[in-house]
């Protein structure tokens, strides 16, 4: 399995945690770009360069949220750290898949500088 569809596959397993929690899930989908008359490539495209998903439910912040592997984390969080998010109105998080015998997410909140605090969210099987 590709990078890319293995990326693919964490946000929707991210998408169904949250959908079964009340949140109504948008996910950034890629950009095709045309480069000659029969060839197209497909980009990676982040809401405002940072988030895979947006969350919305009612009585609830906005919910920022990118994808990653326990390994990429570092990473991510300085993709996200300059976001211009607002803690009245947004909620950013960075849900990092751990691979293993009991796969799942750790929670990382922006709120608490994108460190872990224990919260973690198990993967929904089919």
């Amino acid at each position: 399995m590709s990078a890319k569809s293995k990326g693919s596959q964490y946000e929707r397993e991210v998408m169904k945690i949250l959908e079964l929690q009340g949140w109504t899930m948008e996910r950034a989908h890629p950009l095709y770009i045309p480069i000659g008359p029969r060839r197209i490539v497909s980009k990676a495209h982040d809401f405002f360069g940072a988030w895979d998903l947006i969350g919305k439910q009612a009585g609830f912040k906005t919910l920022w949220v990118q994808v990653s592997t326990l390994n990429n984390i570092s990473g991510k969080r300085s993709q996200v750290n300059g976001f211009p998010w607002t803690p009245e109105h947004d909620e950013p998080c960075i849900f990092a898949r751990v691979d293993g015998r009991n796969r799942h997410y750790r929670v990382y909140w922006g709120k608490e500088n994108y460190e872990w605090r224990g919260h973690t969210e198990k993967i929904v099987q089919n």
